[in-house]
């Protein structure tokens, strides 16, 4: 009997096993990733340039997929970065992909973004101008 009931959790977790152990990873890479960068003593004042990301870029080695967009900052004159991060996204397991119930396949079981909460009030705060 324990073993039936072992076997019918498990067929209950499965479809959403890789959502779990993501999700996991996940918050682990938005720790590491999402720290800001800025260069405050050149920082304050400046008009600035959003560099648009690039080509899409994947982290490896996660059991869902997750995408790192850079952001950057850089001074309107001089070219020089002046504040970075970074926002990674998830998408969801094999499950919700399969079921298509999803547009952009969000995850079921954690946030699909994260990023530096206070992103918006470093600039506010250092009085930078975006130009683009």
């Amino acid at each position: 009997m324990g073993w039936m009931l072992l076997v019918f959790a498990f067929l209950m977790i499965a479809p959403v096993l890789d959502e779990v152990v993501g999700g996991w990873q996940f918050s682990d890479l938005c720790e590491q990733y999402t720290k800001v960068y800025v260069n405050e003593e050149r920082a304050k004042g400046r008009k600035v340039f959003y560099v648009r990301r690039g080509e899409d870029r994947f982290l490896d080695g996660v059991a869902v997929k997750v995408r790192i967009d850079p952001i950057v900052f850089t001074d309107a004159e001089t070219g020089e970065v002046l504040v970075k991060y970074n926002e990674l996204r998830a998408q969801g397991g094999w499950f919700i992909r399969v079921l298509g119930i999803s547009e952009n396949n969000s995850p079921l079981l954690f946030d699909a973004w994260c990023g530096p909460f206070d992103q918006d009030m470093i600039l506010k705060n250092l009085n930078i101008e975006i130009l683009n």
